[in-house]
């Protein structure tokens, strides 16, 4: 993957980046939304949209919008990593109606739309282990499941079966 000094070589129309040096606390770029008003059917702070037009292709890795975290090459030994954080705020008021962390909706022609319902995959993970006893992926040979996590699927509530391991062994 390339680097913003040095990814000479890619399309970017718009460019936003700083060098930051020294201890901060704080977000190289930030779009903001604030309202008091009810909004339309939909309503986004921000939006990646990749459009492949009638013969837009890849010969690689095509995404809408991409997160990457490059780790350091010591080790650091404090804080918490992740590529992407999703956080819901809620208020003292809050009443929480149909609310979940992350939307995932397929749309546009029903045909392709089957295609990719009869040959896609909800998630495409790579690295995540062999599948052996301990990896993050694992066959569960010595697994027994002690929960299930709900998850909303067209709009029916289902549970998604759990194994938890004391997270000082696993």
């Amino acid at each position: 993957m390339g680097e913003a000094p040095n990814d000479t070589q890619n399309l970017k129309e718009l460019t936003v980046g700083t060098t930051i040096l020294g201890t901060r606390t704080g977000r190289p770029s930030f779009f903001f939304a604030k309202t008091n008003a009810t909004m339309g059917g939909w309503f986004n702070a921000s939006k990646s949209y990749l459009d492949l037009d009638t013969t837009g292709k890849c010969t690689g890795l095509m995404s809408a919008h991409v997160m990457e975290l490059k780790y350091p090459s010591t080790v650091p030994n404090q804080g918490h990593y992740t590529v992407g954080e999703f956080e819901l705020v809620f208020q003292a008021s809050t009443t929480v109606l149909n609310t979940s962390m992350m939307w995932f909706q397929v749309s546009g022609d029903n045909t392709a739309k089957q295609h990719w319902l009869d040959n896609g995959y909800l998630f495409e993970m790579t690295g995540f282990g062999t599948g052996s006893d301990g990896d993050i992926f694992s066959s569960g040979t010595a697994e027994t499941m002690t929960g299930t996590i709900r998850i909303n699927i067209d709009g029916v509530g289902v549970r998604h079966l759990m194994v938890c391991t004391n997270p000082a062994t696993a």
